[in-house]
This record gives structure tokens, sequence and C-alpha cells, in this order.
């Protein structure tokens, strides 16, 4: 058997004789097989008009989105604050039935909810002997609006949470109600 690699002039294709039979390699694309494979290829791009579309397609799908997902960060602020608010308000309650009717001290309020006490407000730290009452609460919570904790009876702004002893109200002091 005779091996002869040779070109077809025509075609400029590699083409192998074996035993007298020519024959094109195996692999090598027809002239028409060549310009298929580059139509598909430019086929396969974007054009810049697909492009453009499918940028005013997202930013406006953007436009619309972006601002549920602010509304949902103010939502859930807003209903934070008014869960702490309703378990500080209930833990205030618990203080005054334990301590004879009487509201924690505007200004020992944190040491009163947060420490164990005795019936007449004097706290100390939980277990201690004669101290059977509270602690209350682990800690104040923070205020999500300030991201602070910090209670005082003085005008608004000037603390995270209002609490007035007199009334036993417990508010945020950051806005009006």
């Amino acid at each position: 058997m005779e091996w002869t690699d040779i070109r077809i002039w025509r075609c400029g294709l590699p083409a192998t004789r074996i035993s007298g039979d020519w024959s094109i390699t195996r692999g090598a694309a027809l002239p028409q097989q060549m310009e298929t494979s580059k139509m598909r290829r430019a086929r396969q791009a974007f054009t810049l008009v697909e492009v453009l579309i499918v940028v005013i397609v997202l930013g406006i799908l953007a436009a619309i989105v972006i601002p549920q997902f602010t509304d949902a960060s103010t939502d859930a602020k807003a209903s934070s604050l008014e869960t702490n608010k309703q378990i500080v308000r209930g833990q205030v309650e618990l203080y005054k039935l334990q301590h004879d009717g009487e509201y924690p001290d505007e200004k020992t309020f944190t040491d009163q909810m947060t420490k164990a006490s005795k019936i007449d407000g004097t706290t100390s730290d939980p277990g201690s002997a004669g101290f059977d009452l509270g602690p209350y609460l682990q800690s104040i919570p923070n205020n999500p609006y300030t991201s602070t904790n910090t209670v005082g009876s003085g005008a608004r702004g000037s603390s995270a949470w209002y609490f007035n002893s007199k009334t036993g109200e417990f508010r945020d002091n950051h806005t009006l109600d």
C-alpha cells in the first residue's frame, strides 16, 4: 500500500491516496461547512441593540424592586421597635407587681431591670442572698433607629428610650408616637 498526502487544489483540502482511491482526510471541512461554521459563530454573538434592550429591562426591574427592599427594611425596624417596647413594658409591669405597686426609678432603671432586687428596689448581682426578685431583662434592648439602649426621662432625642417612673410610661425617644 502506498500512502501519499496531497492537496486537492480545487478545494484546498488535504487528501490521502490509499490503494488507488483518493479520499478527503477525516475531520477536514468542506468549503460549505467552513462558511456555515463562520456564520454560526457570528450568530452566537449578541448585537449592540440586543445588549441595550437587556440593560434597559434590567434597569426597569431594578427601579421596581429596590424601593420594595427599602420599605422592607423600614418595616423591619418599626416591627422591632414595637416588639422591644412591648417586652420592656411587660417587664416594667411585672416589676411593679412585685415591688408593692412602685415603678423602677428613672435614674436606676437599667440596674433595677437587669439585676436582682429586693422589694424596696435595692439591687445586686443575680444570685445574691436576699435579692429574690428579678432580673426582669438580660439587657435593655437597642432602639433600632438609634442603635443605642440608653434610658432617660429628658427631651426627645436625649436618649434611645423614655421612661417616666410616676406613670410607668415607656416609649421610644427618637420620634413622636
